[in-house]
């Protein structure tokens, strides 16, 4: 019986992507209803459902960081619910951000606090196996000993993702701690500082900006970023394949006030400003926005000349880094030409924009696009630094330089203070691209296609292996996905777990349609098992199951906080004329 055929004998007809029963629907068809419905949601366009996309928001406090910040999410957040209406969105937060995007709550989008699953359990000092000699036999009897449970994801079979329907999981912090292999997932990533400044993050922000990173990168399906030399830089660095970083064209995403000559005026009053009079700096006080190098210019701009009356007005947040470079101004005789202002309030810079000569950004990186593009807005001159991720409406308006080399700064200066003829020349140049610029709206249309094209390209099974680390450490889960042959082809998979393991021995589940199949098989402590399947022609996944999985921070064992499975040797598919490798070559970098 064919789909038309079932659909003429029990009169079922579909509205609003659900399935309504006739009046006099018989008693016989009432009860195969919910048959019936299964049977059509395996058909290819029956019932063109919304997707559902999971955002995960649960990296926080945030780790590392990867451009972008609680706001800027909110603001793309809302721009994609407006954009795509039809979409469903379910926000995974977690306990100390829950209430930070409640109003982000509505028809399409509501939240879901994601209880943390992996407490910090660390077992007493005297008992730690580095503490003692018999390692093994504590680490064997370290959660008998303390009575501990065995992580409750660990025996679940359907992930959180699964139970909330996800088609796709977004992740704007650029990690996930609710990964699962079977959903697509897209990330963002727009900070380079710990590819080209390292120094600048201490060796615990190193070390988690390096494991975000990783695992942004070699779990998503798709990496996003906003500059064309940022995805080269990333491609060139992990290696991995170009149709998995997409670049999308950078757009404002809040605006601020424009106000009235008056006002502008009363506020300048209050700081002492003239109209025209300084230069605006509106960064915050990290060592990438290059404060220091800027405040040594000013330095030799006045000795060079005594008579100038330039200011540099600084509006970052008051911090120890601003009360820093406040006390390094009074040193150098520059307490009345660096002016520092609490410019919180968006009215307040809004004031100081349209007041000032000319924006002077010398930042190091380019993440401070979202203020360049105000100073665009308000056509004002905009002086900043010559970086190749500089998005190109910036770099046709603004003049450039070095900005590891003050001289070139001090020369900028110069010009710019020397005649009004430069001034009013980039003045024009922002005004052109002002006109431009688009909005929140253009930036969801193009993330929209990017998602659109990862939800249908995952329903295409290719040759991969995903859930494996960098180090060829697995998580809880093992996901192996085939592409359709013609031949009958075998998967071989060898895995390991290391002398060291806790636990004599662990089992590998095989599930198929996230069901298991009855197939255990047992992985020894210190031993290697190569599992042999057969694969379908037709093509498809197979999906392992490790069980109990390893948390070693939570074992005293390191600050590792993954849930690991075990050592990943190798991963090939075999048939009669090919063969492909998985691990630790070919797609094995998902």
């Amino acid at each position: 019986m064919d789909r038309s055929e079932i659909l003429s004998a029990s009169r079922i007809r579909i509205r609003h992507n659900c399935l309504v029963m006739d009046l006099d629907m018989t008693r016989s068809a009432r009860m195969l209803l919910p048959m019936i419905r299964s049977a059509m949601g395996h058909l290819p366009a029956v019932v063109d459902r919304p997707p559902t996309v999971a955002v995960d928001l649960t990296p926080w406090p945030l780790p590392a960081s990867n451009g972008f910040d609680a706001a800027a999410v909110c603001r793309l957040l809302q721009a994609l619910c407006e954009y795509e209406t039809d979409w469903r969105w379910i926000l995974l937060t977690a306990p100390g951000n829950h209430e930070l995007f409640g109003h982000l709550d509505g028809l399409q989008m509501r939240r879901h606090c994601v209880t943390p699953v992996r407490p910090p359990v660390p077992l007493p000092t005297s008992m730690r196996p580095e503490a003692v000699g018999r390692r093994l036999r504590l680490k064997r009897a370290a959660y008998r000993l303390l009575g501990l449970p065995r992580p409750p994801v660990a025996m679940m079979q359907e992930t959180l993702l699964r139970q909330l329907h996800a088609d796709l999981m977004l992740c704007p912090f650029g990690g996930s701690h609710a990964y699962d292999g079977t959903v697509p997932m897209v990330a963002l990533w727009n900070d380079l500082t710990l590819l080209h400044y390292p120094q600048f993050l201490s060796p615990r922000q190193r070390a988690a900006s390096e494991t975000l990173f990783k695992q942004a990168v070699y779990q998503a399906d798709k990496v996003i970023c906003f500059s064309g030399h940022a995805r080269a830089e990333i491609l060139n660095i992990t290696q991995v394949e170009e149709r998995r970083v997409a670049s999308l064209r950078p757009q404002p995403m809040a605006r601020l006030p424009h106000l009235g000559r008056a006002e502008v005026a009363a506020e300048l009053n209050q700081l002492g400003l003239g109209h025209g009079k300084y230069l605006f700096n509106p960064g915050e006080f990290t060592e990438d926005g290059n404060h220091k190098l800027l405040l040594v210019a000013l330095g030799m701009i006045r000795n060079q000349h005594p008579r100038t009356d330039l200011k540099i007005v600084f509006s970052g947040s008051a911090t120890a880094a601003r009360q820093e470079m406040q006390d390094a101004a009074a040193s150098m005789g520059l307490a009345d030409h660096a002016v520092f202002a609490d410019a919180e309030m968006p009215r307040k810079q809004a004031a100081l924009l349209q007041g000032c000569l000319a924006v002077m950004m010398p930042f190091l990186e380019a993440t401070a696009a979202p203020l360049l593009f105000q100073a665009i807005e308000f056509s004002k001159p905009i002086l900043c630094s010559d970086l190749a991720d500089l998005p190109e409406p910036v770099r046709a308006a603004a003049l450039v330089f070095d900005p590891t080399k003050v001289a070139q700064i001090v020369s900028v200066l110069e010009r710019l203070t020397g005649t009004g003829e430069l001034a009013g020349e980039l003045a024009e140049r922002s005004h052109r691209q002002a006109a431009a610029l688009g909005g929140p709206r253009h930036l969801a249309c193009d993330m929209v296609d990017v998602l659109e094209d990862v939800l249908h390209s995952s329903h295409r099974s290719r040759n991969a292996i995903k859930t494996v680390y960098p180090d060829a450490w697995t998580s809880e889960r093992i996901l192996v996905t085939c592409a359709a042959a013609s031949e009958p082809r075998t998967l071989h998979l060898t895995l390991e777990t290391p002398p060291w393991f806790p636990w004599g021995f662990q089992r590998v589940h095989l599930l198929e349609n996230r069901h298991t199949t009855g197939k255990l098989y047992k992985l020894k402590r210190g031993r290697t098992l190569t599992i042999k399947r057969p694969l379908p022609r037709e093509g498809g996944c197979l999906e392992f199951l490790l069980d109990p999985p390893l948390i070693p921070a939570a074992l005293g064992l390191g600050d590792d906080d993954r849930l690991l499975g075990c050592i990943c040797r190798e991963c090939t598919i075999t048939g009669s004329s090919s063969t492909a490798a998985l691990h630790p070559a070919g797609d094995a970098k998902q």
